[in-house]
């Protein structure tokens, strides 16, 4: 996710690069059966495995944020935290027969809601 970060952030306007990104976690989520319940752990562990791995997420993701309030695109009071927040929690319900399409579509809903007006 961190490699996705860095490719999307050189080859696509900020906003959508952003939105992919976040879409490529949903799949990563349904990839990987129980990641969900695995970040949402890491959220609150304190492992130095943990500790690092969600460090160059949040890092990660945190270039793709700055990158969208700086182009002027979202607003600058979404921080990459909420958003990693806010994945783990749409894909909570991974169990669910159509939670991939569901959370796909709140995605978008999410993203549009953090664009500046």
């Amino acid at each position: 996710m961190v490699r996705l970060a860095e490719q999307l952030s050189r080859d696509l306007p900020p906003l959508e690069a952003l939105r992919q990104w976040i879409h490529a976690n949903v799949e990563f989520v349904a990839t990987k059966k129980g990641m969900s319940a695995a970040l949402a752990a890491a959220v609150h562990a304190s492992s130095e495995l943990t500790i690092y791995s969600i460090d160059r997420l949040g890092r990660a993701l945190g270039t793709l944020v700055r990158r969208a309030v700086e182009a002027g695109v979202i607003r600058n009071d979404i921080g990459a935290e909420d958003i990693l927040r806010t994945i783990v929690g749409l894909c909570y319900t991974h169990d669910r027969p159509g939670w991939q399409n569901n959370v796909h579509r709140l995605v978008d809903v999410f993203v549009d809601g953090m664009r500046r007006s």
